[in-house]
């Protein structure tokens, strides 16, 4: 009987590594890959890709997007960096060495705002509240997940669009915990990552990368 040949380990795609993938999914590449062809996931929308990820998988929202779009990427049905309408999006992610809980208040807390909304009145962090920032942007929360998620329209007088940011804190320690893997180091409880959609200029994009990325180390200090 012919030996099926053993499936070739996929190192990266994209940005994200296979070790990466395995920490936080349970799965490798090399797994994730025949089981969306498996659903013909190429014929489907990413929202459709994301839903069947949460469901069938329960995958944590962060995953979610990451696997459906290493699939993408991988199968050629987006250039890295951008989604399907060729908009550029920006993922900054930190560690920090704190529950999700205070990694949360910490986020929305007046001092927290200061550092990564930079307000010019003071906001009420619930769907429908308007906000301005001190370097020009303006938007409205459009959604909150206690504790979870947070989701604002980010526009700037210059631009002809809105583009979406959203803000994730994830409890690794519950995460792994469903997916059986081993506790987390102390050093890393929870991650906290910014995803900004929709840009259309490279030149925005390192602008807002940056803006996140020094937010992002602000608030774990």
């Amino acid at each position: 009987m012919k030996k099926t040949a053993a499936p070739r380990p996929i190192e990266r795609i994209g940005k994200v590594s296979d070790a990466s993938v395995f920490k936080g999914t349970g799965r490798h590449w090399h797994e994730w890959i025949p089981i969306l062809d498996q659903i013909s996931a190429h014929t489907l929308k990413h929202g459709e890709i994301t839903a069947y990820l949460k469901t069938k998988h329960k995958l944590t929202p962060w995953w979610q997007q990451g696997v459906a779009m290493g699939f993408e990427i991988h199968r050629g049905l987006r250039q890295e960096g951008r989604d399907a309408k060729g908009n550029l999006s920006i993922t900054v992610t930190k560690s920090l060495a704190i529950g999700a809980k205070e990694a949360w208040s910490r986020l929305v807390s007046e001092a927290g705002q200061a550092i990564w909304l930079r307000p010019l009145f003071e906001v009420s962090l619930k769907p429908g509240a308007p906000f301005e920032t001190e370097d020009g942007y303006f938007g409205e929360v459009r959604t909150m997940l206690q504790g979870r998620r947070l989701r604002l329209s980010w526009q700037s007088p210059d631009w002809d669009r809105k583009t979406v940011l959203q803000i994730l804190v994830v409890d690794r320690a519950q995460s792994r915990a469903r997916l059986k893997l081993k506790p987390v180091d102390s050093k890393s409880k929870t991650i906290l990552a910014f995803t900004h959609e929709g840009v259309r200029d490279a030149r925005i994009e390192a602008r807002l990368r940056r803006r996140w990325r020094e937010a992002a180390d602000a608030l774990a200090k």
